[in-house]
């Protein structure tokens, strides 16, 4: 997303750059921006420890390792770019830190506290925030959150986060550009997945998740177009806007790329300007190919769900789960 100021009666476009270009890193800059600015990321945290290894033949840490009001553990992955396997690198954080006991975490939080010359006592601390009168052994670390924090988030990892949450993992992707102006650095920071205001919703639907399932079984063989259509969650008359999961398409801003459902079935599609009708995917692969947008897959079918919104903003995944 652009930033603009306002200069000479008009806006003007921020400068984009590159963490690499202005030399900020990811233990000596990010690390330390994000664990004293936690509230950014979310207002549910409390940072217990940076650079977490205490466990047995592995040398690897986690970046941040938070605590949050449910008294989930919560692991913060940040890296400077999307190359490698962030995902799967956090999701092996997750599963070694999962049978954390309470009397660690004190310890954790303690170790952390007085790195940062805080006299405070962990466990005081800890029950504080939250809001326990004493331990609860049993509620504690009832499961590991993941959030991953990058300039920007490859389609293979989108594609797999999303994934990975439909069947009931709890990861987020917190997107971080930079900008400039005269040598000043601006950091724009947007929660990716899932988008904020579906969060509330999606925290719902895995309430259900049972009843989900069966019924996945049950239309395992119906599309997911079909399904909206024969529960009436998409009819004639609606209409519904292509936004790729990356949002960062500058090629599309301000451009039409809405059509309207003019008919039950697969061609079911009609934009403004185009005689011709369109199913979801084609009309997908048509506005990817008209705009040349890079990174895109025409052709991946699974993300078609993820990268349609309906006039409300809920994707075809989160109106087929309402």
């Amino acid at each position: 997303m652009a930033i603009y100021k306002a200069e000479d009666n008009q806006f003007k476009e921020l400068e984009h750059t590159k963490l690499e270009t202005e030399k900020i890193y990811e233990v000596k800059d990010l690390q330390t921006y994000l664990a004293n600015s936690i509230q950014i990321i979310g207002d549910d945290l409390l940072v217990i420890a940076t650079e977490f290894s205490d466990w047995e033949d592995s040398k690897r840490s986690i970046d941040i390792l938070c605590i949050d009001k449910d008294a989930n553990l919560v692991v913060i992955e940040i890296k400077r770019s999307n190359e490698g396997h962030m995902e799967l690198q956090a999701i092996r954080y997750a599963a070694m830190i999962a049978n954390m006991t309470f009397d660690r975490a004190i310890s954790t939080f303690q170790t952390y506290l007085e790195k940062h010359s805080k006299e405070l006592d962990a466990k005081k601390e800890l029950l504080t925030f939250l809001e326990w009168t004493e331990i609860d052994e049993d509620d504690f670390a009832k499961d590991v959150k993941i959030i991953l924090v990058a300039a920007n988030f490859s389609i293979e990892i989108t594609t797999s986060i999303l994934w990975l949450n439909e069947r009931d993992l709890d990861i987020k992707c917190v997107k971080l550009n930079l900008q400039k102006d005269k040598g000043n650095i601006y950091y724009d920071i947007q929660q990716l997945i899932p988008l904020p205001q579906s969060a509330d919703y999606l925290v719902r639907l895995k309430e259900k998740v049972a009843e989900e399932r069966a019924q996945k079984r049950k239309n395992r063989k119906e599309s997911v177009i079909a399904q909206l259509f024969n529960t009436e969650k998409l009819a004639i008359g609606q209409r519904v806007v292509f936004k790729p999961l990356q949002d960062a398409y500058p090629e599309i801003q301000n451009k039409d790329v809405s059509a309207s459902i003019v008919k039950i079935g697969t061609n079911c599609l009609k934009m403004d300007d185009e005689e011709q009708l369109y199913s979801f995917s084609k009309l997908r692969k048509f506005l990817i190919d008209k705009y040349s947008l890079s990174g895109l897959n025409p052709d991946w079918g699974f993300n078609l769900q993820h990268e349609w919104i309906n006039e409300q903003g809920l994707t075809l995944a989160e109106l087929l789960k309402k």
